[in-house]
């Protein structure tokens, strides 16, 4: 009966891992595809030598989504090569989506509260990164 339950988990792992991979195909079509179409733009409204900053925000948006994705896809490819989840790539996946965040977030409408969460969150991620890699240092030696 555990066989079953484990092969059933390694497939929808596979499937999971074939949907993100086409996902971040799409994604970064999809990104490449803006990047062309408003550098090429007749239509200019804002100031900006090839691109507004609205547009800046968008395609950093993108970009940070694909990193996300990516890194879940590593995520799901160590995980069918060890069976084991590794929480150093969970932690990127946080790190990386909280800079997603601070990135795009406007600075004037936020509540100073919102940025002390935020703070508090990168403090904690990147002390949750460090100890990580030093375990991993310690059990080296």
């Amino acid at each position: 009966m555990l066989k079953i339950f484990k092969k059933f988990e390694d497939w929808v792992i596979i499937v999971l891992g074939c949907i993100l991979g086409i996902f971040i195909l799409v994604s970064v079509f999809e990104l490449g595809y803006l990047i062309f179409t408003e550098i090429f733009s007749t239509n200019k409204t804002e100031q900006g030598v090839l691109l507004s900053l609205s547009e800046v925000k968008k395609f950093l948006d993108l970009f940070f989504i694909v990193l996300i994705a990516f890194e879940l896809f590593e995520t799901v490819r160590v995980y069918l090569k060890d069976h084991v989840f590794h929480a150093e790539y969970i932690v990127l996946v946080g790190v990386i989506a909280l800079a997603r965040k601070i990135v795009l977030l406007d600075f004037e409408k936020v509540a100073p509260l919102t940025l002390i969460g935020l703070a508090s969150l990168i403090i904690s991620l990147t002390a949750g990164y460090f100890f990580l890699k030093k375990g991993e240092r310690i059990e080296k030696e």
